[in-house]
């Protein structure tokens, strides 16, 4: 992997007699290293800008950042490195506690605003670069600063770092390669860097303590950089030299414990992803399940190729290819529509399909025919080659990732993988070095490659400002244009599902959009898939065909009884029957016991359990008062799914508060309070937290904390409209009516023409006017 040493002195030209100067040589600079970091940070920042201008949380990052409760406080930190061995227990669907911890701090510094965290793994991208040119430079790369810089702003980076769900990538790629570095400068690989300044020991077995430990610290925030210390024995066997045992026994010992801690991502990812373990089964006996795992791991090899080669168009998710279990599911539950072309097609992957095993073979073919010339060629071509198919290994379908039931490939998983590339395309490049009369032309066609690949990165940092730009950007099956570049894979299905899912939120009048978005990826492959159906009912509940939309949940709870949304969904249409028919009982009943089964199907689903409580709460109030046991068995179930919602959700303010308002109108004062004091430890600046204990307070006759708690909320929001109306009432029912006039009209003066004030000044003249008329011996 070595290159010839560019030459240091003049020499004389043997036809001429000229004396030639050499090329001008960049790495000898003495600070090379600090200019590329620096070059490396700004480039990043500059390719990723587009998504600093958002500030909304993108999809996951909302619940495995914004809203994670187990990064809000110490123990939910100490629950995330301690219960990783529990995958049904774990709080986040991801397994990276190094990031987890890196999130922790973060929320410090930046709260509830993306873009700061954006901006740190926008800088830790940009180290990795850094880092990077270091290792390509020690070993004698020519062309590393351009392999550096090409890394920085190659497009399949901008999800990585955008991406907050998947700071996992850049974090682990900073100490797998900062790790690298060290490992070769333990084994010889890289030279001693010359001069007085050395930040590292000239201790080889330092050196491979230090090397390992960064190895191992990086599995923690990223599992699949377990081959990288293979990849590290291939490069020292590529330079014709034997590996040093030190570096043998690490490489095993990275690759074992990766391969531990990649199951335990796997089983939390399984754990959270809803899926039974029969679905997560691609063929109907084990042979055929092996023959499929092969070819989705052939293909998948060819895709990450192309989308390193031509990163466009990238997507969200890319199709899955379609199993033979796939297909027997979607044969049984295609609309009538549909039956015959699903029976008459064949699966795109399985034992008896000849073309879908071409890509396996071509594979191998490849990886043998670059040994079998390694002697003509060298063995730098098969060693990138054999390390490209390495660092994706973690990911080419034969470990069960969560992702995997939307797309077999996902260009997030490319990271490190782009690196081998990167370098074999710059190793072809450089013999042109030689030649003074192609350096123009070769740094011309560079940095066209350069802005041609910032254009892209800018523009899909772009999408990440909003969800409905990230999914509408990702949608690709809806631009034929750009269908045919994905060649490699089938039409994606979930980025169309979820454009028109964050359409509905965005644009609510672009509901016939949304319904014909849904009824297409139906269409198109997902023909029983509980997700989409459970949607579309929603939307045509949302537009009034109640009858269509139960026929949709009615067949998603009966042939996948454990998707609690469906239950749910039904349950919500139920209560807007019953709130359009107050006295009909029957609709709230059902709604009750579609909402407990909701419950019942998904255990984590705090939501079901809210809307469990608040039903119940609803069915008392209407109960005659004779039905006392009745009204105490509903109030008992409204507390005890009140109760069972903070178990999942212990942190959530905004879950709190809802809790606190119920219980404080079923006068179960002591168990709001206790909500809201959580509620006010984890957000003692809240308005609307702080609103509702002055309200509570008032609740129970406590008016002087009643009227301490609203003068709080307008000092930290003089705007806040509650806080006027309900401390002017309570100031009312105290017969202190010019206090209760003045604050009203400072009010007023900030919001002259908002009704709720208008409202309030009206009752309080109405309430002075009757206690101006009650006689003297009923005055308080």
């Amino acid at each position: 992997m070595s290159q010839p040493d560019v030459p240091t002195a003049t020499s004389v030209d043997s036809a001429t007699g000229d004396v030639r100067k050499p090329p001008f040589d960049f790495d000898a600079l003495p600070y090379a290293a600090a200019i590329v970091w620096l070059a490396c940070v700004l480039l990043a920042l500059a390719c990723n800008g587009g998504s600093f201008l958002g500030r909304e949380w993108i999809w996951t990052d909302n619940a495995l950042v914004a809203q994670n409760p187990l990064i809000g406080m110490l123990n939910g930190l100490q629950r995330v490195w301690s219960d990783m061995f529990h995958p049904d227990r774990y709080g986040i669907p991801q397994f990276s506690p190094l990031s987890q911890t890196m999130f922790f701090f973060e929320r410090a510094l930046f709260g509830q605003n993306p873009a700061g965290y954006r901006i740190v793994s926008a800088v830790l991208h940009g180290s990795c670069a850094g880092v990077l040119y270091l290792l390509l430079r020690g070993l004698k790369l020519r062309g590393a600063l351009f392999v550096a810089l090409l890394f920085v702003v190659h497009p399949v980076m901008v999800d990585s770092v955008s991406f907050l769900t998947e700071r996992r990538n850049v974090l682990g790629g900073l100490f797998g390669l900062s790790a690298l570095y060290m490992l070769f400068r333990a084994a010889g690989a890289i030279a001693l860097p010359a001069g007085k300044v050395k930040l590292l020991p000239d201790d080889p077995a330092r050196l491979y303590a230090m090397g390992a430990a960064l190895l191992v610290v990086g599995l923690f925030a990223q599992p699949a950089i377990a081959p990288l210390g293979l990849v590290a024995m291939l490069v020292i066997w590529a330079r014709h030299a034997k590996s040093p045992a030190p570096l043998a026994l690490i490489a095993i010992g990275v690759a074992v414990l990766g391969a531990v801690l990649l199951s335990v991502s796997s089983r939390v990812e399984l754990a959270h992803s809803g899926y039974t373990q029969k679905q997560w089964e691609r063929a109907p006996t084990p042979a055929g399940e092996i023959a499929v795992r092969t070819q989705v791991a052939g293909r998948a090899v060819f895709f990450y190729l192309q989308k390193s080669l031509l990163p466009f168009p990238l997507a969200m998710d890319y199709g899955r290819w379609m199993t033979p279990n796939d297909l027997a599911e979607y044969r049984e539950v295609a609309p009538d529509v549909s039956k015959d072309r699903f029976a008459t097609r064949s699966p795109d992957v399985g034992a008896d399909q000849f073309i879908a095993w071409l890509f396996p073979l071509a594979a191998v073919a490849v990886l043998v025919a670059l040994a079998a010339l390694s002697k003509q060629i060298g063995r730098t071509p098969i060693a990138l080659a054999a390390s490209f198919v390495l660092l994706l290994a973690p990911f080419l379908g034969f470990i069960d990732l969560g992702w995997m039931q939307a797309s077999f490939v996902s260009h997030r998983a490319m990271y490190l993988a782009t690196i081998p590339i990167l370098v074999g395309l710059v190793l072809a490049i450089t013999p042109l070095l030689s030649d003074p009369s192609q350096r123009v032309s070769l740094i011309a066609s560079q940095a066209i490659v350069m802005i041609l690949m910032i254009r892209l990165a800018v523009g899909l940092s772009a999408r990440y400002q909003y969800n409905l730009s990230f999914w509408r950007e990702s949608d690709i099956a809806a631009n034929p244009r750009q269908s045919f570049l994905n060649v490699l894979t089938r039409t994606p299905w979930y980025s169309r599902y979820q454009a028109a899912t964050w359409l509905i939120q965005y644009q609510p009048s672009e509901l016939e959009k949304s319904l014909s978005a849904y009824n297409d990826v139906l269409e198109r492959g997902r023909p029983g898939n509980s997700e989409v159906l459970v949607q579309l009912g929603r939307v045509l509940t949302a537009l009034h065909q109640d009858q269509e939309a139960m026929n949709r949940f009615a067949f998603v709870m009966q042939n996948d009884p454990d998707f609690g949304l469906a239950f749910r969904s039904a349950g919500d249409l139920m209560k807007r029957q019953a709130d359009a028919a107050p006295t009909n009982p029957a609709p709230r009943m059902a709604a009750l016991e579609l909402y407990d089964k909701a419950a019942k199907a998904d255990p984590l689903d705090a939501t079901a359990r809210i809307l469990l409580a608040q039903t119940a709460w609803e069915v008392a109030k209407r109960l005659p008062n004779d039905k006392v046991d009745d009204i105490k068995a509903r109030m008992q179930q409204a507390a005890e799914a009140f109760d069972a919602a903070d178990e999942i959700r212990p942190y959530d303010v905004g879950q709190l508060m809802v809790e606190a308002r119920t219980l404080m109108e079923m006068q179960l004062l002591p168990a709001a309070a206790s909500r809201l004091t959580v509620a006010r430890a984890v957000e003692p600046q809240n308005p609307e937290v702080l609103l509702l204990i002055a309200d509570l307070a008032n609740l129970g006759g406590q008016w002087k904390g009643a009227e301490s708690a609203y003068r709080h909320v307008l000092e930290l929001d003089e705007k806040y409209v509650e806080a006027y109306t309900n401390y002017s009432a309570m100031l009312a029912t105290q017969e202190r009516f010019d206090e209760a006039q003045e604050l009203l009209d400072k009010g007023l003066k900030l919001l002259p023409d908002d009704p709720k004030l208008l409202d309030a000044v009206k009752k309080l003249k109405e309430f002075r006017e009757k206690a101006a008329t009650r006689p003297a011996s009923t005055q308080p």
